[in-house]
């Protein structure tokens, strides 16, 4: 349901949306860190692409840092490993949908997937509407330098690495945008919880 490029406050939304009556979150980070560990749906097919030199001997998961070190700056490699994990988050995510919708009381649940790649990856068709976070790429920048302490450089190298706010927006029902105050957000968000139970 909710997508935005990094530093762009996604989390944020997803937390205060987490808060409202009768709404579970589903966190695509932490699905992608459930694929990974031994047993995970993306574990053995990592191992068969990129060998056990990916595996931390001493707790036996995937050492995503390892794995980082041989996708990053090789396209090619980087398309094995989303072929790879995002399959397997789209499965994950969609048994959880399950049995949240099998477990509903009266009062129908909202699922809110929290999924940074959620366009990328080809997964809005899980979701009823796509909420984007906006921000700049200035705005993003400067706060990614902040939170990440690293270099203008390295934070725009990162942000020009994801789909475009154009991009994303084309494919989001609602835009939130988040330049402005934490008050200005939680108004936005309010604004379109309401509309969006009014439904």
């Amino acid at each position: 349901m909710q997508i935005g490029g990094i530093a762009s406050g996604k989390s944020t939304v997803a937390e205060v949306l987490k808060s409202k009556p009768n709404v579970q979150l589903i966190s695509g980070d932490l699905l992608g860190h459930a694929t990974y560990v031994p047993g995970g749906p993306a574990y053995q097919p990592l191992v068969d692409a990129f060998g056990t030199t990916i595996v931390d001997v001493a707790t036996g998961t995937i050492d995503r840092k390892a794995l980082g070190g041989i996708v990053f700056g090789n396209p090619d490699k980087l398309q094995q490993l989303n072929g790879i994990v995002w399959p397997a988050i789209r499965l994950l995510a969609q048994q959880k949908i399950a049995e949240i919708k099998s477990s509903q009381q009266q009062q129908p649940t909202v699922v809110v997937f929290e999924a940074a790649v959620l366009v990328e990856a080809g997964w809005t068709d899980l979701c009823q509407e796509v909420w984007c976070v906006s921000v700049s790429e200035d705005t993003a920048s400067t706060r990614l330098q902040a939170r990440n302490k690293i270099s203008q450089e390295d934070a725009l190298k990162r942000i020009r690495s994801q789909l475009s706010n154009t991009e994303r927006e084309r494919a989001a029902t609602r835009v939130i945008s988040n330049e402005g105050s934490q008050d200005a957000l939680l108004a936005s968000i309010d604004v379109l919880w309401s509309a969006f139970t009014a439904k």
